[in-house]
């Protein structure tokens, strides 16, 4: 309803606008005329030029003609009268002739020529007689008066200004709590703003505003007192001229830049709520409300994301011709240049963007998958098109970018879980006197000693080779919690040591086949048989 408001409100808007160009078009075509301006007042306009003299031209030179007629006291008691030629009138005080006036100017006024001319006349006559009053000495000095008045209630508003501000300020400084920043959502997001920082930041305000009143002022009051004497009147038009020329051209800018605008809201409202549709249908495929054959439900989001960009992208090229500025050779120029850092500094970025949106696709985990990545062995915490984030079982948080993900190795542990559980594997080396169907059976007994461990599929024993003092022998088990690895690792190694010991088993190592005689059989004191005692080193003689 608020988008719908504000079409309405453009719309009401610009129907004016529409009107006035409309009316605008029935009009002649006329050179846009140039204001006759004496002593602060404009006069009329002039539409056409008479020869090689300008609107401009004759404007100006209408002015000096009227200072010279006031110059000469001689011609001020001369009649003002009208003269018609064949395609022009001359307007004319005594032998003086202050201007012509054509048809196209009276055109311009949608008026007949003589009826213009006679106006003109009481106009200009109108014009020297003001100036002959405002130069009398009485009222040069009323005036005076005036302008002492005017300096008086200058002093009386920044006196107030001065006292007003003071007082603002002396409140803001004793605030003890914030005022403007005190709701929960204003804390959320400026929990920087302390009471302290937003007396600073309000003194900063008032000390602007107390500025800008006084320049404002200023302003209004140096043309109203400049107009009060002839020969500072001029200034007081050309400080409303300096200020109104910006003022106009913002304003016709911005009118000129309505259609523009407009066509912007429009791609702004369209691009809006077709991304708010698009995230809808992700988030409904991602719950699995909605089921596309082929396409799961963790790709929803990410694909989402990859439309928007694109959806955001094709927008903006569609506005930037309407943006203002936008065909200047200073806009082009920081365009070209910002993209040309933006290619030469963000080539790892993009690589590592590229392999974010295969790895998307790729499907190798999921967010929570324990997975071995390069050395690290984690469980994946998030994942962006440029990193995946794991957490380690010391809780420690690994950043990896996903170009490295993509060229390296990558370990899922809980892919296959659930359904076929992993193989955890342990090795251990035992001697060639113990039996090797003894030993399998006591590793197998380890193995189904931990809860974790499934007991089908069951444990099995590889004998992966046979070395010079020892077999080795891996013990396999099926978990399907393999977030738990580190654990179950921990409590097999333990049923280990105990059965072992248990059994009177040795876990051999090189360092124990190289001297066996005379050496302690290397398990436990509690574990060894009754009336054990280690056999003595022998030393056999050799007969030649």
């Amino acid at each position: 309803m608020k988008q719908f408001a504000i079409i309405l409100f453009l719309t009401g808007w610009l129907i004016p606008f529409s009107l006035k160009g409309q009316t605008d078009s029935l009009k002649q075509d006329l050179s846009p005329g140039f204001p006759v301006v004496y002593q602060g007042d404009t006069l009329f306009y002039l539409y056409s030029s008479i020869g090689p003299f300008t609107p401009e031209v004759r404007a100006n030179g209408i002015v000096s003609r009227l200072d010279q007629l006031l110059a000469t006291s001689a011609s001020l008691n001369d009649t003002f009268s009208i003269h018609q030629r064949e395609t022009y009138v001359d307007i004319l005080s005594g032998e003086i002739i202050l201007m012509s006036l054509t048809e196209e100017d009276a055109l311009g006024g949608n008026k007949e020529l003589i009826p213009v001319a006679q106006d003109y006349q009481k106009i200009l006559q109108t014009a020297i007689t003001k100036q002959i009053d405002l130069s009398s000495p009485i009222s040069i000095l009323s005036n005076l008066g005036l302008l002492l008045l005017a300096v008086v209630i200058l002093w009386v508003l920044f006196w107030g200004v001065q006292k007003l501000f003071d007082l603002f300020r002396g409140n803001i400084k004793k605030l003890e709590r914030n005022i403007f920043f005190h709701s929960n959502r204003f804390v959320q997001f400026f929990r920087f703003i302390t009471p302290k920082r937003e007396r600073d930041i309000l003194l900063v305000i008032s000390r602007t505003l107390r500025y800008t009143t006084y320049f404002l002022v200023l302003f209004f009051y140096l043309p109203f007192v400049f107009a009060y004497l002839p020969w500072t009147r001029p200034f007081a038009q050309k400080i409303w001229m300096y200020v109104s020329k910006p003022l106009s051209y913002v304003w016709d800018s911005f009118t000129s830049y309505l259609p523009n605008l407009f066509f912007i809201l429009v791609i702004v409202i369209i691009t809006r709520y077709t991304l708010r549709f698009l995230q809808y249908i992700a988030t409904e495929i991602e719950k699995e409300q909605i089921v596309i054959e082929g396409f799961y439900g963790d790709w929803a989001l990410p694909t989402f994301k990859l439309a928007r960009v694109l959806i955001l992208a094709f927008a903006l090229i569609i506005m930037f011709p309407y943006l203002p500025g936008s065909d200047s050779p200073a806009f082009q120029g920081v365009s070209i240049f910002l993209g040309l850092l933006l290619s030469l500094g963000s080539s790892t970025a993009v690589a590592n963007i590229v392999a974010g949106i295969v790895i998307t696709y790729m499907r190798p985990f999921k967010i929570g998958d324990r997975v071995k990545i390069g050395d690290t062995v984690g469980d994946v915490m998030g994942r962006s098109l440029l990193v995946t984030r794991l957490k380690t079982i010391k809780n420690e948080e690994i950043t990896i970018p996903n170009a490295q993900i993509l060229s390296g190795q990558l370990k899922n542990y809980t892919s296959h879980a659930e359904e076929l559980g992993v193989i955890l594997n342990t090795t251990v080396t035992i001697g060639y006197d113990v039996p090797w169907k003894k030993v399998e059976s006591m590793l197998i007994e380890a193995a189904l000693s931990v809860d974790t461990i499934e007991k089908e599929p069951s444990p099995f024993v590889l004998k992966t080779s046979l070395d010079d003092f020892y077999i080795s022998y891996q013990l396999n088990a099926y978990t399907r919690q393999p977030g738990k690895a580190s654990g179950i690792y921990s409590a097999i190694h333990t049923q280990i040591l105990d059965i072992f010991n248990r059994e009177g088993v040795e876990i051999l190592s090189p360092h124990y086949g190289a001297q066996r005689d005379g050496n302690t059989m290397a398990v436990p004191p509690e574990n060894l048989p009754e009336n054990y005692e280690a056999p003595a080193f022998r030393i056999n003689q050799i007969i030649p």
